[in-house]
């Protein structure tokens, strides 16, 4: 079997070498040359003479001239066509691709479509979030869990361009596995055919979409190993109580934490953990972390100068969401990663270019059967898979109905429940309520003025416009009159200075005849 893997191996070795060549070669040749040096360049340049050129009939164009329009298209056409090429665009190339379609048809009826109401920059609409493998045609299928944990409600699955309503049947935290159930009644399902032995690390991987068409072609990259950080995790940040005082103090809680669930708060003086005093906050993380995730530790605290003891089952990072710091690298031009990628029993690497939303997926081997299943796009050329080590209990625990949601989430439960009760006592003993409606009361009674005075205001504003009015009226009246005065002046000084000059005249005439 190894052999005929390895001969096959070899075969498509040889075909992707061939499709790659010609690829480049196609290329090559309607890649136009690039200005580069003279051939010679050591040779110095010689003076050109000009000699008379010679009239030289043309000879006439077999090929009609295209009209500058047509080349002006033709550029557009040219430009507007990128050029693909290197490793990449080999691997993804339709021709190779479509190669391995006898691989991929092995998984129709065991990839499915999982869809749910999603919203991405404020407009939500149902969208595929992930890929389901079917492990039982009773209607099984296993997905990515932190993918579909915010939409249950919206849940479903699409085979062969059905959409059936799906149901959250269990999920396995540890290895964000979701377990739904749909009926199964109407529908071409399959189990997926496992490969029970990991290819070793060179051996070439196909990815299925739900049509059984491929949308992956990658290599091994590494084997089986632990991913997960086991270390306990409590989830406070903490120091030195100070003054020589033995203990850590909490400084700051990590939200939906152990220690948050535990009902622990920010000034507790932690003493002891598991019997043993605490010597200093150093002393106090190692203490924790000697302990494993999923490991229940005893915690003993001064709180309001009383002593309290906690028992707090530890987590680990992964499983509340912290992962490492994303490398900027990684999700150049666009590249996006799964919100979770870390923190796993056991993945196995490959270099296969598949998006988040192509997870949950099985990932197949040459013969068509599946090593395990895509869980995390860890980055721009690399996604891990569970292998079949994780996956099998993992299935066997969903299925046993001790994984059901209510159970899975209920010491969260608890934690809201007792989260919400300390909030509602402490509004009570702020008297918060009391001091709302009093400034409701407040409000109301100053509203009411503020009305008032917009009454009184809106009175006085027309009124002053009433009089604003009446001094215009005034104003023209006065500017008219004033003319009218200026008229009447501007007459009768000039009637006197008539009067005057015949008074004159006849006193000169008087005094001649005297």
């Amino acid at each position: 079997m190894k052999t005929a893997n390895h001969k096959l191996n070899l075969a498509l070795m040889t075909l992707i070498l061939f499709v790659g060549s010609y690829v480049n070669a196609q290329e090559k040749k309607t890649r136009p040359e690039p200005p580069g040096p003279d051939p010679s360049p050591t040779k110095k340049a010689e003076p050109k003479t000009t000699a008379p050129k010679k009239a030289t009939p043309k000879k006439a164009d077999p090929m009609p001239a295209k009209s500058t329009a047509a080349k002006k298209d033709d550029k557009t056409k040219k430009a507007a066509t990128p050029k693909r090429t290197g490793n990449w665009y080999i691997r993804q190339s339709p021709a190779l691709l479509k190669t391995l379609e006898p691989v991929s048809q092995s998984s129709k009826g065991m990839t499915v479509k999982v869809l749910g109401d999603k919203t991405i920059r404020s407009k939500t609409a149902e969208r595929q979030v992930s890929l389901g493998t079917v492990v039982d045609t009773a209607g099984f299928i296993i997905t990515k869990a932190s993918e579909i944990k915010d939409i249950a409600k919206s849940l479903k699955v699409e085979i062969n361009g059905k959409k059936i309503p799906a149901k959250i049947f269990g999920i396995h935290e540890r290895s964000d596995i979701a377990m739904l159930k749909i009926e199964p009644a109407g529908l071409e399902l399959k189990n997926v055919e496992w490969q029970n032995q990991t290819p070793e690390v060179g051996h070439f991987l196909a990815t299925p979409d739900a049509d059984a068409k491929t949308i992956g072609f990658g290599v091994l990259s590494v084997a089986s190993r632990e991913e997960r950080d086991t270390r306990g995790f409590m989830g406070v940040n903490l120091q030195d109580p100070g003054d020589d005082k033995k203990g850590s103090r909490v400084t700051a809680i990590t939200p939906n934490s152990p220690a948050a669930m535990a009902g622990m708060k920010i000034g507790d003086l932690i003493m002891r953990v598991n019997g043993t005093d605490v010597k200093n906050t150093q002393d106090l993380i190692k203490k924790v972390q000697k302990q494993k995730a999923g490991e229940t530790v005893k915690i003993k605290f001064v709180r309001d100068n009383k002593e309290v003891e906690k028992e707090i089952k530890l987590a680990d990072r992964a499983g509340l969401g912290i992962t490492r710091p994303l490398n900027p690298q990684e999700t150049i031009a666009g590249n996006k990663l799964s919100g979770r990628r870390t923190g796993f029993d056991r993945v196995i690497q490959h270099d296969t270019v598949l998006k988040p939303e192509h997870m949950g997926g099985p990932i197949l081997d040459l013969q068509g059967r599946a090593i395990g299943i895509n869980i995390a796009k860890n980055g721009r050329v690399s996604t891990y898979a569970l292998p079949l080590s994780v996956i099998q209990p993992a299935i066997a625990e969903l299925r046993s109905g001790k994984l059901d949601p209510s159970v899975v989430f209920k010491p969260r439960l608890d934690y809201l429940t007792r989260l919400i009760s300390e909030k509602e006592k402490s509004v009570r003993d702020a008297k918060l309520k009391e001091t709302a409606d009093e400034a409701a009361e407040k409000l109301a009674t100053a509203k009411k003025a503020m009305e008032e005075a917009e009454k009184e205001y809106a009175k006085l504003q027309k009124q002053l416009e009433e009089a604003g009015k009446k001094k215009f009226r005034a104003e023209d009246d006065h500017k008219k009159k004033h003319m009218e005065n200026r008229s009447a002046s501007r007459a009768f000084d000039n009637a006197k200075k008539d009067i005057d000059k015949l008074k004159k005249e006849k006193a000169d005439l008087e005094s001649t005849f005297k």
